[in-house]
């Protein structure tokens, strides 16, 4: 039986070089979020209003908390709107005040501290929830890719094998048109083994990712107020404070250090306006290098948010010690 070399060439050329179209991977973490915990704003909600009906000589309340609290004790206090009671809680103390309403004070201030701890907590739960549903997209991702890379990897030893073997037969075979079938099946395997190599190492798949609540986009925009952050927790991100000679604020620390480590993507890059919108809106596509800028830019987040835990317990050891801490 006379083989068909041309029609055997075209099938070859045919199958290597065509190119399937990927959709992006989806999984169950792609779309479903992370749940909001009960326990968001439920300082602000419950006791912000409350203190600021407390009366108060602010001359002499700031004089008062100066001699008795540290400055980063003052600072997060005022942030919780918490200074009116710090402050009477101060004068009771310096006074002598009738202990059982001295106590009432005292319990009052630790009880606002725990909440405010419990809506901190909140907030850290929901972004260990999103870097977690981050990490398991990577992972996902990761895992179709290098079994797309070993396929690629299998087809090129394939194709690079099969045609060998045809050229062989030809050869064994023997007609006058021979030499031009074997040069077309060397073609053939050289297109074959180099398509599928370069599929290997040019692997670009991606992951839908959806993140209706984004807690990047309040940071980036630096906006007055946020409807994702604890109204303490955005006080104390936005409060300015001098840094080595310059004012600044948390906000902006952790936009530095984003920048410093261009994230999402060197501003200069061709696609960095691409990846911004994908970052700050409500998501889409993503590749292995989005998720790790993104969790990048998560951790970075989380360092600065996580300083406020250091400053309630200051303030409350200050209180139950019964002096300011140098």
């Amino acid at each position: 039986m006379r083989l068909n070399y041309p029609l055997i060439i075209l099938v070859l050329l045919g199958g290597c070089l065509s190119s399937c179209y990927r959709k992006a991977l989806i999984i169950q973490a792609s779309a479903e979020g992370c749940m909001i915990p009960e326990s968001s704003f439920l300082y602000d909600s419950l006791l912000a209003v409350k203190n600021s009906l407390y009366e108060t000589d602010t001359l002499d309340c700031a004089k008062i908390l100066q001699n008795r609290f540290s400055l980063r004790s003052s600072n997060i206090a005022q942030d919780m709107q918490m200074i009116p009671l710090l402050c009477k809680f101060a004068k009771q103390e310096k006074n002598n005040t009738n202990p059982s309403e001295f106590i009432q004070t005292k319990v009052e201030i630790q009880q606002q501290i725990l909440v405010s701890i419990t809506d901190l907590n909140s907030l850290l739960s929901e972004i260990t929830c999103e870097r977690e549903r981050m990490q398991e997209l990577y992972d996902a991702l990761n895992g179709q890719i290098s079994k797309r890379i070993n396929k690629a990897t299998v087809y090129s030893i394939i194709a690079g094998g099969l045609t060998t073997i045809i050229a062989a037969v030809i050869a064994i075979k023997g007609n006058e048109d021979v030499p031009y079938y074997e040069q077309g099946i060397g073609i053939t395997g050289a297109v074959a083994g180099t398509y599928w190599g370069f599929r290997s190492i040019s692997q670009k798949s991606k992951i839908k990712f959806l993140h209706f609540r984004n807690h990047l986009t309040d940071i980036w925009l630096q906006q007055s107020w946020s409807h994702i952050y604890s109204p303490y927790i955005w006080n104390y991100l936005s409060k300015p404070f001098t840094l080595k000679g310059k004012t600044t604020n948390r906000l902006e620390l952790v936009l530095n250090k984003w920048e410093e480590l261009e994230l999402p993507l060197a501003k200069d890059d061709r696609k960095y306006e691409q990846k911004l919108h994908l970052m700050l809106g409500m998501g889409g596509d993503y590749t292995l290098e989005d998720l790790e800028n993104r969790i990048k830019m998560y951790e970075i987040l989380v360092d600065e948010i996580i300083t406020i835990n250091y400053d309630l317990n200051r303030l409350q050891e200050e209180i139950m010690l019964g002096f300011k801490i140098h």
